[in-house]
């Protein structure tokens, strides 16, 4: 993704002292995990069957050129519909 993930940009030494990055504005946060909960909304709920991620993290949560979420690595994803 052209803006990497979030968990570039939080920890991101020159971004935290200087506070020069996009994604250090509480709107851009917000955004960010308003998207994030949204995609997983769809996941859990709408997706057929129901998905489970059951590892999201910040180095999985990629923002693309418009800073729109996107989650990856479906690794550890679990069928829904199965008991």
């Amino acid at each position: 993704m052209k803006n990497g993930a979030l968990y570039d940009h939080l920890h991101d030494t020159n971004n935290v002292q200087k506070s020069s990055s996009l994604v250090n504005s509480w709107k851009m946060r917000i955004k960010i995990s308003l998207d994030a909960a949204r995609g997983i909304e769809y996941l859990h709920i709408y997706a057929v069957p129901p998905i489970m991620h059951r590892d999201i993290k910040s180095s999985k949560i990629l923002l693309d050129s418009n800073w729109t979420t996107r989650l990856s690595d479906f690794g550890f994803v679990l069928d829904g519909g199965i008991q």
